[in-house]
């Protein structure tokens, strides 16, 4: 069971001088309280019990109870300046203060209730962003670079093993774009460079409860380019397309895979070294198309979607990964404005929309999930052979939802 508490309280001060120059203060604080506990719903009579006394192991006796504890202060400053009359630059700077504190999650029959913590950091982050834009008869660019942070999470300090203590992530992410916008059409092009120091990636390693351990990758990145278009030939038809191409690619990735004998008996793992992979779950490409009927309250939207192959794990091997796969879907609405509601002499509501949305129209059979689970098994099953556990979330096939929106 959980039990969980979240509060805090946010302010701005903003400043507008009309005249180019746009300033914003805020500040935040925020407090987190959790407790992951577990409680005996039924005890076999006569068996030995592992409580502190047995007269204590019933079926409420609480065995185990860890808290945990995250303060999260921030204070910020956004500067927007018109240098030009179309070119805006701009400087948002961030101190992001975070005290965490971690009960021990695999001790049992109130040893936490001491109030003992095994994690009690503190991480302190400055993230600036600097950026410009520059915008003239339809004409639009950008160009912007920042730096984040992120702290570890709960099951980054849990699912740890006998990896070193985690270690807070870092990204610079440098980003370009251009667009233009004219009457009946527009098209745009941005590309992305994001650079992760201390990324936390699963390995292959496994606690003794199975959970996937997780340990900071000293270098890994993703680059990509954005792209999309849009046209309006006729005033009740429109043409869209989008689409992301990246490389999300992981340096110097050592692999841990469980390794047997052959009558299943545990062996040392054996690791397999990448000079470079592609992360887990990050496809090379999605695209997307739309062709949108629009004439007075009707509204049919036709949208074809393509998500490229997801490898289940770190080491970029199409036997451990999701296949690529592409649904349409059709979207079909009418909207009864306030002008013909009161025709229909109904005065209760302003507006009434009615949906129909059909799903996967051509039924395919994918999953947009899953997880797997290999080894080494003596000579059977060898490191370029293994033994395979794979899942997949399955995604619902053709399927259809209805809609009413009714505004008043």
């Amino acid at each position: 069971k959980m039990d969980n508490d979240f509060y805090g309280v946010v302010a701005s001060l903003t400043y507008d001088n009309k005249k180019g120059l746009q300033t914003v203060l805020g500040t935040g604080w925020n407090h987190y309280k959790g407790a992951q506990f577990g409680h005996i719903v039924w005890a076999k009579p006569g068996v030995v019990a592992i409580a502190p006394s047995a007269d204590s192991f019933t079926p409420d006796f609480e065995y185990y109870r860890n808290n945990s504890r995250k303060t999260d202060f921030n204070i910020y400053g956004k500067v927007n300046y018109a240098l030009l009359r179309n070119l805006n630059a701009y400087v948002d700077l961030q101190y992001r203060h975070v005290h965490y504190k971690l009960q021990d999650p695999t001790v049992m029959y109130g040893v936490n209730l001491d109030g003992s913590y095994i994690i009690n950091n503190n991480y302190n982050f400055f993230n600036p962003k600097f950026g410009v834009s520059f915008h003239q008869n339809g004409h639009n660019a950008y160009a912007s670079y920042a730096i984040s942070h992120r702290e570890p999470e709960r099951n980054n300090f849990t699912d740890n093993g006998a990896y070193p203590a985690p270690k807070a992530e870092q990204l610079n992410d440098l980003e370009v774009g251009y667009g233009y916008t004219a009457d009946n059409w527009g098209v745009s092009l941005g590309g992305y460079f994001m650079d992760y120091h201390n990324q936390f990636v699963q390995t292959g390693a496994t606690s003794d409860t199975g959970e996937r351990l997780t340990t900071n990758i000293k270098d890994s990145y993703r680059l990509g380019v954005e792209m999309s278009a849009q046209w309006s030939p006729l005033s009740w038809l429109s043409v869209e397309g989008n689409a992301a191409l990246s490389r999300n690619h992981i340096k110097n990735f050592d692999e841990v895979i469980e390794t047997y004998d052959a009558d299943w008996n545990d062996l040392a793992p054996t690791l397999v070294h990448y000079d470079k992979s592609t992360l887990a779950f990050s496809p090379s490409a999605i695209l997307n198309g739309f062709i949108d009927f629009h004439y007075k309250g009707l509204q049919a939207t036709w949208h074809t979607n393509f998500v490229s192959r997801q490898y289940l794990d770190n080491t970029e091997n199409c036997n451990r990964s999701l296949p690529s796969y592409s649904i349409s879907n059709v979207m079909l609405s009418y909207t009864l404005n306030s002008s013909t509601i009161q025709s229909l002499k109904s005065s209760i509501f302003k507006e009434a929309i009615f949906g129909l949305n059909f799903n996967n129209i051509f039924n395919r059979h994918y999953a947009a999930n899953g997880w797997v689970y290999s080894a080494i098994v003596g000579d059977t099953y060898p490191e370029n052979n293994r033994y395979y556990q794979i899942g997949y979330n399955a995604m619902a096939g053709f399927n259809v939802m209805g809609s009413v929106t009714l505004k008043f």
